[in-house]
C-alpha cells in the first residue's frame, strides 16, 4: 500500500506534521524554563533588595537612638541616674535593641571613680523592667572589649563583629558604638552603644522565602555569620562552613559580598543547581544573600 502516492503523501505528511509538533513543543518546554528562571531570578532579586533594605531601616533607626544618646551625653554631661533615665528611654522607644551601655575613660565621666561603665538591658524582665549592670567591674573589663576599645581608637561610630556578651547581657549580639567628645575635644573620652541580639537579625531573615527551598543569610563585614534560619551564634566565618573542596568555588563571591556588590550567581552545589542572590547592607558594611 506503500505505493500508492496517498499513502506516502499521507505518510511524509504525518512525518513532517510530527517533526513540526514535536520541535515546537521541545522549543516551547526551552522557553517556559527559561521563563521560569527569569522569573525566579527576578523574585530572588526582588526578595534581596527588599530584606537588605528592611534590614538596613532596622539598623538606621538604631544608629540614630544611639546618636540622639550620645548628643545628649556630649551635650548636657548627665549624671549617673538622668543617664540611665535615657538609655532605658532607647531601648524601650526600639524593639530591636536589646541593651544600651555608656563606658568612659579613667576619670572621664566621675572624677571620684577610676572606671565608670553603666548598662541597662532588657535581660529576664518583660514589659518595662530592665536589669543594670556595672562593667567596670574585673569580671567584665569593658576597657579590654572590642565594642569599646575598637570605635574609641576609630574615632567614628562602628558596628561591631559578632559576639556573645559574658558577664554584660548574656547574648550572642552585635554593637553599635559611638564614641562621644567634649566640645573642643579630638580624642573621645567614652562610648555609647546598642546592641541588637542575633536573634532578632536570624527572625527578620528566616521572613525571606523564595521559591519552596529559599533562605536567606547575612554577614558581617570579616564575612561571618550573622543571621541564618535555624542557625544561631555561629559566628564562624562563611567560608569556614564550606566542604573545603568547594571553597576555592565560594571564594571568589565572599570576595563580591566583602567589597560591597551586588549581583547573581549560578552554583551547581553537590549535583543540585543553586541560586545566590546578594546585595549590600550599607548601614553597616554587612551583605544579605537568597539561596534557592
Amino acid at each position: 500500500g506503500f505505493a500508492s502516492l496517498t499513502t506516502r503523501l499521507s505518510f511524509w505528511i504525518l512525518l513532517a506534521g510530527g517533526g513540526v509538533f514535536a520541535a515546537t513543543i521541545v522549543t516551547s518546554n526551552g522557553l517556559a524554563r527559561q521563563t521560569a528562571l527569569r522569573a525566579a531570578e527576578q523574585e530572588a532579586l526582588w526578595a534581596a533588595q527588599a530584606s537588605a533594605g528592611r534590614l538596613q531601616a532596622v539598623l538606621r533607626s538604631v544608629e540614630g537612638a544611639t546618636g540622639l544618646l550620645g548628643g545628649a551625653v556630649e551635650a548636657l554631661a548627665p549624671p549617673p541616674e538622668a543617664l540611665a533615665g535615657l538609655q532605658r528611654r532607647l531601648i524601650l522607644s526600639n524593639e530591636a535593641v536589646y541593651g544600651s551601655a555608656a563606658a568612659f575613660e579613667p576619670r572621664a565621666y566621675r572624677p571620684d571613680r577610676e572606671r565608670y561603665g553603666a548598662y541597662t538591658f532588657r535581660g529576664a524582665g518583660t514589659g518595662d523592667q530592665l536589669a543594670q549592670a556595672d562593667l567596670a567591674l574585673d569580671r567584665y573589663r569593658y576597657w579590654e572589649r572590642a565594642w569599646y576599645t575598637a570605635p574609641l581608637a576609630a574615632r567614628r561610630p562602628s558596628w561591631s563583629e559578632p559576639y556573645v556578651d559574658e558577664g554584660g547581657g548574656g547574648v550572642a549580639m552585635v554593637t553599635y558604638a559611638v564614641p562621644v567628645r567634649r566640645p573642643g575635644a579630638a580624642r573621645p573620652f567614652g562610648v555609647v552603644t546598642a546592641d541588637v541580639p542575633l536573634a532578632t537579625l536570624s527572625k527578620m531573615v528566616s521572613e525571606v522565602r523564595v521559591g519552596r527551598t529559599g533562605f536567606a543569610v547575612v554577614i558581617s563585614r570579616e564575612g561571618r555569620v550573622l543571621a541564618h534560619p535555624g542557625i544561631e551564634g555561629t559566628f564562624a566565618p562563611l567560608l569556614e562552613q564550606v566542604p573545603s573542596e568547594r571553597r576555592a568555588l565560594v571564594a571568589p563571591l565572599v570576595g563580591k559580598l566583602l567589597s560591597g556588590q551586588a549581583g547573581f550567581e549560578r552554583f551547581d552545589m553537590q549535583g543540585r543547581p543553586t541560586w545566590i542572590t546578594y546585595a549590600p547592607v550599607e548601614a553597616s558594611g554587612w551583605a544579605l544573600l537568597v539561596v534557592y
